[in-house]
């Protein structure tokens, strides 16, 4: 390990054994649905990950959006949500946290990494090795419930996931790619299916479409597709639908 690396581990080892802060908790209680979800252990491995999360990346707010720390904190817990079964540093490449308001628009008219024109209003973006940017609106709606598989934030995090190559020593590509085919055929043909039908326009969606319904509606995801779910559950090494029927059991 070289100097730099340990120094960057020793600075998260004093960020994550700082006191987490009592006005966090009650964000995290308040704001972040999916909290719930989770057992004491997984809680404070994702208040670990959110201390050091919120710290260690920049934050700026765009459109005259003033960042605080609930901002950071309902979107650090939510895309902590999605590695927590990762190596602690599955985000380290990613320096920058962008939030406006609500939806945008880009005045440059530009296209995104993946070709899809930016010159709609935009709920969120990820860029490789750039920042990821996000509508805080839609941000905090994804936080405070557990939509019909749909979360902007839990998408746009898949990206910079799967960009950064965490996903891909699954051996998880054939899967992936019968099951966008699949997925594409239903869509073409107007058939409704359980996954967003933005899922059909290209392979780079269709990760972060599965990814936001793997977490959103995983048992209906599981018995809807058994392959794709278990490629999922893989590469999160997390299993979402046993977490829901471990809390259907109990009652909390």
């Amino acid at each position: 390990m070289n100097f730099v690396r340990r120094l960057w581990h020793r600075r998260r080892a004093r960020r994550t054994r700082a006191p987490f802060p009592e006005a966090w908790f009650s964000t995290l209680r308040e704001d972040v649905a999916h909290y719930a979800l989770l057992d004491e252990d997984e809680r404070a491995r994702l208040r670990r990950c959110v201390a050091a999360f919120v710290s260690e990346k920049h934050w700026e707010g765009c459109g005259g959006l003033h960042i605080d720390d609930r901002i950071r904190v309902v979107i650090a817990a939510q895309a902590c949500y999605l590695a927590m079964g990762l190596a602690h540093d599955a985000y380290r490449r990613l320096k920058s946290i962008l939030v406006y308001p609500s939806a945008w628009v880009d005045p440059r008219g530009r296209k995104g990494f993946d070709g899809l024109d930016t010159s709609s209003p935009r709920l969120g973006e990820a860029w490789p090795h750039g920042p990821v940017i996000l509508s805080w609106r839609d941000a905090q709606r994804a936080g405070r419930r557990i939509e019909h598989g749909r979360n902007v934030v839990f998408h746009e995090f898949a990206h910079h996931l799967d960009m950064s190559d965490a996903m891909h020593s699954t051996g998880s590509h054939d899967v992936l790619q019968r099951a966008y085919r699949t997925h594409v055929e239903q869509t073409r043909l107007g058939r409704t299916t359980l996954l967003d039908p933005y899922g059909a326009t290209n392979e780079i969606e269709f990760f972060a479409v599965a990814t936001e319904c793997f977490f959103e509606r995983p048992a209906h995801l599981r018995n809807d597709d058994p392959h794709l779910y278990e490629m999922l559950r893989r590469c999160y090494r997390q299993d979402p639908a046993r977490r829901e029927e471990a809390i259907d059991r109990t009652g909390t």
